[in-house]
């Protein structure tokens, strides 16, 4: 039995231009390729060279300029539930606790409380924020607001979860690190 590889993302000849009276910026120009499931793909490159914008256009927050993206077989027109972001910069909702921010997707999505709360403790306590479910953002440092994006996208289930740049705010967890099971001398 041959062994073959779901396709679980193709983008097909994507751009973006972004006009204004006097010029026309483009952002990207005809992207294409395939992500497969299980895969785990890094876009590398310099600032400002189109690697947000691509990603935005993923996940349905921009629409491009031509091409098409292609999600488990359909065409992604916009916000897709199958899709999770961490954005580069928090973007979290300030009225809310970092558990109703968590549970904000599966609370959209109809999951019941129960369940819900129950997952949201697990990611909030996976990225190290036991502690502060109850804290609202404004209370929280930077890296602390970004682990909340992550813990929040993550626990929406996505089958594809896009990053843009989500550990350049995080502090290095030194203080929460477990005690070694042994020492070194």
């Amino acid at each position: 039995m041959e062994n073959r590889a779901t396709i679980k993302m193709s983008l097909k000849s994507l751009s973006k231009s972004f006009y204004s009276r006097k010029e026309t910026f483009e952002a990207i120009n005809d992207i294409s390729f395939d992500v497969f499931d299980n895969e785990f793909l890094v876009l590398l490159g310099p600032g400002q060279c189109g690697k947000t914008v691509l990603l935005n256009i993923i996940a349905g927050l921009e629409k491009p300029t031509t091409g098409e993206v292609i999600i488990n077989d359909e065409e992604n027109k916009g916000i897709n539930g199958n899709l999770g972001l961490v954005f580069q910069k928090t973007a979290l909702f300030p009225w809310k606790t970092v558990i109703q921010n968590v549970e904000f997707g599966p609370q959209v999505r109809g999951i019941s409380k129960e369940e819900r709360r129950k997952k949201a403790l697990y990611y909030i306590e996976l990225v190290g924020l036991k502690g502060f479910e109850n804290a609202y953002p404004h209370q929280l440092s930077g890296g602390m607001k970004q682990r909340v994006g992550i813990a929040r996208a993550y626990c929406n289930d996505p089958d594809v979860l896009l990053m843009d740049e989500p550990f350049g705010a995080l502090d290095a967890r030194q203080n929460n690190l477990p005690e070694p099971a042994y020492k070194v001398d």
